[in-house]
């Protein structure tokens, strides 16, 4: 028997058309499992809320850290040491906020007051997992974002 294609399901995705002769050695590993994403919901403007969105979580997480910084890390730390190659921490974590995980995506919303000493302030911001299986340390971290406050 020959096997044609694979997949365990629960989220795998679909890499396209190979051909495999002038495409070996091949892995899927990078298509079946994407990276943690962190996204802002909407313009972060004083009065309003700071809405933080978490995509692409792996099937099985059930916490997270979503983790705020007035310190960027560039390139960021790598994280491949302890553990978790591929991973980096773009931000001194300066705050968290332990997050319960149900599914593929999570918002967290946050109020940002109406104080115009806040105009111009700058924070980054980075989703971390617990994703048992993915690594040796059993975490994983997203993208970092830049948080610019303003009045516009």
């Amino acid at each position: 028997p020959i096997v044609i294609g694979w997949s365990e399901g629960s989220g795998s995705m679909d890499p396209g058309n190979i051909e495999i002769a002038t495409a070996l050695p091949l892995s899927t590993y990078n298509v079946d499992n994407p990276p943690l994403t962190l996204g802002l919901g909407q313009r972060p403007r004083l009065g309003s809320n700071l809405v933080l969105d978490t995509s692409r979580i792996p099937t099985g997480t059930g916490a997270g850290v979503i983790a705020l910084g007035f310190t960027q890390l560039t390139p960021g730390l790598d994280l491949g040491i302890i553990g978790a190659p591929g991973c980096r921490m773009a931000a001194v974590y300066d705050a968290t906020v332990t997050v319960g995980i149900t599914g593929s995506t999570h918002q967290l919303v946050l109020g940002i007051p109406n104080l115009p000493a806040l105009n111009g302030g700058l924070m980054f911001g980075q989703s971390v997992t617990v994703s048992t299986g993915l690594n040796a340390l059993g975490v994983i971290t997203s993208n970092g974002v830049r948080i610019l406050l303003g009045s516009i």
